[in-house]
């Protein structure tokens, strides 16, 4: 059972959780977009589900994205565009309309809130791995079934119970 790692998600919950977050303490408009460029959670619930062209290029480029006027023949409204990384992927733009210069800090903050999340996500999942391994060792020993050294090294070393210098028993009782 190898461990993969956890591909980064952000739900349309959380997204919006992230949008309505920041809404308090900014007073621009503020969209979450995925990497195919449709915004999935907005301040502007007439924009959620619509195809946003900034975001769409900020996360193709991987680079901040800034719009410095409107555009209304290509639907664009002035404001930043900001790639959301994580283990070097692009998982998402945050887009925020305002003067450029003055929603950068309110950008800068949803990535880092949002990378924050993405982060504490990956550890629950990584922690509920750790505990079905666990589950399953303790199973297969007690069955009697074939497993092989490097998993239960694996499993010990996950739990920490690798690190003991003195040896250890284990009594299971049915």
């Amino acid at each position: 059972m190898e461990m993969r790692p956890v591909p980064a998600q952000i739900n349309t919950q959380l997204a919006k959780q992230i949008v309505d977050t920041l809404k308090t303490i900014c007073s621009h408009d503020i969209n979450f977009i995925d990497v195919q460029g449709r915004i999935t959670a907005s301040t502007d619930p007439a924009r959620v589900g619509s195809y946003h062209e900034g975001g769409k290029e900020a996360a193709q480029t991987e680079t901040v994205v800034t719009i410095e006027a409107d555009d209304p023949e290509r639907n664009l409204r002035h404001g930043i565009n900001m790639p959301i990384r994580f283990h070097g992927n692009t998982v998402a733009v945050i887009g925020i309309t305002g003067a450029p210069r003055e929603v950068r800090k309110y950008a800068d903050l949803a990535q880092r809130l949002t990378l924050l999340l993405l982060r504490e996500h990956e550890i629950d999942a990584r922690n509920y791995d750790t505990r079905t391994q666990t589950g399953y060792l303790v199973r297969a020993l007690i069955d009697r079934e074939t497993v092989t050294p490097a998993f239960i090294a694996e499993v010990l070393e996950r739990t920490g119970l690798s690190d003991r210098a003195e040896p250890w028993r284990t009594m299971v009782v049915q």
